[in-house]
């Protein structure tokens, strides 16, 4: 028997308006993988849930299963990440990592090692400046590669291979690296 009600834990990797005070928020869940859920009234000034559903909030939602798109009772912050916010560099990586887990993720397919990895790596970008973001980042998009098995395991490939490589995958341009490319000049 399928439960009705359920609650999960999360990264919000995207938000999408829907119709005139709703969003559809794509969530990389620990359980359940990445799922598109519905967030009813959420563009609405008096909302409680909108300031919790942002981009890169680690978050802990309630939700009801429907026919089309489960939906968000509540929702609460864990973790926001907050330095993420106020650097443009950090912010762009940021934003990186969640587009390429956004588009290379199936729904549904739980990927617990995705998940920790992706918070491991927000969690220390929000401690520390870190010199080195194309690195990290790099490293970041091979392991995805490899579990998801677009590369064997080991492989290397430097920056400009991988976002290649990605394009070639996904037949389209990340929006990332057009603000990306602005900031490495």
């Amino acid at each position: 028997m399928i439960r009705k009600a359920y609650k999960t834990e999360g990264i919000v990797i995207r938000r999408r308006n829907l119709g005139e005070a709703d969003k559809l928020i794509t969530l990389l869940s620990r359980d359940y993988g990445k799922i598109t859920l519905l967030a009813k009234g959420i563009r609405r000034i008096s909302s409680k849930k909108a300031p919790h559903l942002e981009l890169f909030n680690l978050v802990e939602v309630y939700l009801i299963r429907s026919r089309s798109f489960n939906i968000i009772t509540e929702a609460e912050a864990i973790c926001s990440f907050p330095r993420l916010r106020k650097n443009l560099d950090l912010l762009a990586y940021s934003y990186k990592l969640l587009e390429e887990v956004d588009t290379l993720l199936p729904e549904d397919e739980p990927y617990p090692s995705v998940f920790s990895a992706l918070y491991h790596l927000l969690f220390d970008l929000n401690q520390t400046y870190k010199p080195n973001l194309p690195m990290l980042v790099n490293n970041f998009t091979l392991q995805l590669m490899w579990e998801l098995g677009y590369l064997p395991k080991g492989k290397t490939l430097k920056f400009d291979e991988i976002n290649t490589l990605l394009e070639d995958i996904v037949e389209k341009r990340f929006k990332s690296d057009k603000l990306l490319t602005k900031l490495l000049k």
